[in-house]
């Protein structure tokens, strides 16, 4: 298994190092990235997204459409942690292994790469929050397994 680690509060924040490029789209992408490679595809996949204190104080305060308008679900605390770990377990898919080719572009933050700039996405609008496998609307599925923690480092 490896271990993922991303920050939940940062589905508003953008990049120090690229300021149009935001924290949670990078995390999702470099996650791809990770999964797809030749070394892990047996691994399984532990997640943990961090920061829920601060993630909790400022979902209320600040929309995640903003910077998803792809969600559509309530903006409560739970539905929108559990709508960022499918996006996750989305890019897990075994047909976005293609678009794992690191040298595909010459900058990382291009938002031309092979998903249009966008996170690549099956069908996460028919998740069950509680099920931790992929479901079947996924075209084809990894058989790895995530699971994922929320955590509050202090």
């Amino acid at each position: 298994a490896f271990i993922f680690v991303a920050a939940l509060s940062g589905y508003n924040q953008s990049l120090w190092e690229e300021p149009s490029y935001n924290r949670m789209k990078e995390a999702i992408h470099l996650f791809r990235r990770i999964f797809h490679m030749e070394a892990l595809q047996k691994a399984h996949v532990i997640l943990f997204l961090n920061k829920t204190d601060l993630f909790d104080k400022k979902v209320t305060k600040y929309s995640i459409k903003e910077q998803f308008p792809n969600y559509h679900g309530k903006e409560t605390k739970e539905q929108v942690k559990l709508w960022i770990v499918q996006q996750f377990k989305d890019q897990m898919d075994l047909k976005y292994a293609a678009n794992n080719n690191p040298s595909s572009s010459n900058n990382k933050y291009n938002n031309n790469d092979n998903n249009g700039g966008e996170i690549a996405h099956t069908n996460s609008s028919s998740f069950s929050p509680a099920d931790n496998t992929n479901d079947n609307n996924h075209s084809n599925p990894s058989p790895r397994a995530l699971y994922h923690h929320f955590t509050c480092a202090t």
